[in-house]
């Protein structure tokens, strides 16, 4: 059997688990296995269509994906498709049900290491359509200490100038006219190039 292909498998059994012990009756096609729904669940005169989906990266995948002799294919989602997915977290050993609407999106089990507002796995607990977006702040975290410690690296890479160079040296001595560029202006006006020199013979 196919690695993709036992992960979404356990994701459908943990899907038909976790609505069993709430109470949902579960519907699964016999005849056909092309529908865009791997499952309907009933209760209270209420029936929602499932799509079961397996996320080791939090991710709500919004598309189908298989294989077959012609090789890997892939189709996104329409939202008349299904209703709800039932996305297995298998790092919680937990089960999320975002609308359809949240296809695409990663819903966290961890809080960032950063400012962004993020989904939060507990929020989708039950059939969701819409959820409100938590910071880290919520979570008690502390980004203070790395803003510091990024402010001092700056502050100090700032300190860190290079030493003048020679020439520099030079022409700061000499009221910021460089030796070289005296030595080249100047010349007696009138001379023309400089004889060159002979070498006298000692015979």
């Amino acid at each position: 059997m196919h690695h993709t292909k036992d992960k979404g498998d356990l994701a459908a059994a943990k899907v038909i688990a976790d609505l069993v012990e709430k109470e949902y009756s579960i519907f699964v096609p016999v005849v056909t296995e092309h529908a865009p729904f791997d499952l309907i669940a009933y209760k209270d005169g209420k029936c929602y269509r499932i799509q079961a989906k397996y996320s080791a990266n939090n991710c709500v995948s919004n598309r189908s994906t298989w294989a077959d002799r012609n090789g890997n294919h892939q189709k996104k989602y329409q939202l008349n498709d299904f209703d709800f997915y039932g996305v297995y977290l298998p790092d919680l050993n937990k089960v999320v049900y975002p609308s359809i609407k949240f296809g695409g999106c990663r819903i966290r089990s961890t809080p960032p290491k950063s400012p962004n507002p993020f989904y939060w796995w507990e929020d989708f607990r039950d059939f969701t359509e819409a959820a409100p977006k938590r910071t880290y702040k919520e979570f008690g975290v502390d980004l203070t200490t790395r803003k510091m410690k990024s402010a001092e690296f700056r502050v100090l890479s700032a300190e860190l100038k290079r030493p003048p160079t020679f020439a520099q040296r030079l022409r700061q001595e000499r009221g910021g006219v460089s030796t070289f560029s005296s030595i080249k202006r100047f010349r007696p006006q009138g001379a023309g190039h400089l004889p060159s020199a002979k070498v006298l013979s000692t015979r």
